[in-house]
């Protein structure tokens, strides 16, 4: 490299001019070096009879391939607290002093991430279970079946949104393992918000303050789904999607349905995630993060307005994203699927 041969250069000047009986200093204001430069060239040179750097091997790693297994282990599981819990776990475990930079620094280099939880409902092995029978009853189905389903979903908005995530170190490939996910919970503030689609675009909507119920939800079927249903033409061949709610299963809805002639589509407990809705909301999620939002009123008219703005082919674009979804469901043996 030109930098090491320059002060090579300048080092074989410094040991030449001291040989000849010249001063420190006067070397050192000659060649362009430190007193102590000049000092350590000449001992060098005295010491091993040239002026070159050793070669180096490079800073030797502060963790052993034994060390990286440990390290690994600490981080697998529940176990992924943060940099400074485990630089501590790790300290103990191998007697080495670990800092918490040190620990990021390699977590990095083995493909960690510090990233928030996913927030997932908690799934037991019977909602896995149901999961992945619907999925392998829905696996052979084609577009001609899914442009006649009409999902619906109830998402919540807030003005301040909740803060309350937990951090954790994982891998990309560990996204959506079970350790790497947060159980939904609810409660705040919130405006309600029903909608449902079709492969022909968004249908009606319905904004609301209070909790819904079943007399609410019988109001939204019928001045709401109705109307849906009508514009799209869906009166013989349309089959509705909802989840399982409770004011969705009671007597009065399941008359209402039966009233009005609506075919529903089974679906298994716990499972957003299957459902394109879901998807839709984090679309308008996003958009309403562009501008502050400060009053209810003001977000009920920006979610209407956000609403009417989507296009058809975004909503076709995600019904056709269900086989997707299904052959991710089936291949994690019913568990959460990254849709």
């Amino acid at each position: 490299m030109k930098v090491r041969k320059d002060w090579d250069y300048k080092r074989a000047q410094a040991v030449i001019l001291h040989q000849i009986g010249q001063p420190v200093r006067e070397i050192a204001n000659n060649v362009g070096f430190s007193k102590s430069t000049v000092q350590r060239a000449i001992v060098r040179f005295e010491q091993r009879g040239d002026y070159h750097d050793r070669e180096r091997s490079g800073r030797p790693k502060i963790l052993t391939e034994r060390d990286l297994r440990v390290l690994k282990r600490l981080t697998t599981g529940t176990a992924r607290e943060s940099s400074k819990e485990l630089a501590a776990e790790l300290s103990e475990a191998t007697g080495k002093v670990v800092s918490a930079r040190t620990v990021r620094r390699y977590l990095g280099e083995l493909g960690y991430e510090y990233k928030v939880k996913l927030k997932k409902p908690s799934l037991t092995s019977a909602h896995k279970k149901a999961r992945l029978l619907w999925c392998q009853e829905k696996k052979d189905w084609t577009w001609k079946e899914w442009e006649n389903i009409m999902f619906s979903d109830e998402s919540t908005f807030f003005i301040h949104r909740n803060k309350n995530v937990t951090k954790i170190w994982r891998t990309a490939r560990e996204r959506i393992t079970s350790d790497c996910i947060q159980a939904v919970q609810s409660g705040a503030a919130k405006v309600g918000f029903w909608g449902v689609i079709s492969a022909q675009g968004t249908g009606c909507c319905k904004l609301y303050s209070q909790n819904m119920n079943s007399q609410l939800y019988a109001n939204v079927i019928q001045n709401d789904l109705i109307p849906s249903i009508n514009m799209w033409q869906l009166e013989a061949n349309g089959i509705y999607q909802q989840d399982n709610a409770t004011y969705h299963k009671s007597r009065d809805i399941i008359a209402l349905f039966e009233d009005l002639s609506i075919n529903i589509l089974p679906w298994p407990a716990k499972s957003p995630d299957l459902n394109p809705m879901e998807h839709l909301w984090a679309i308008i999620d996003k958009k309403l993060k562009k501008t502050p939002i400060r009053t209810i009123q003001e977000l009920n008219e920006r979610l209407r307005i956000e609403w009417l703005s989507v296009e058809s082919t975004v909503c076709a674009k995600l019904i056709k994203s269900m086989p997707i979804r299904i052959a991710q469901c089936i291949k994690a043996k019913g568990g959460a699927i990254d849709k």
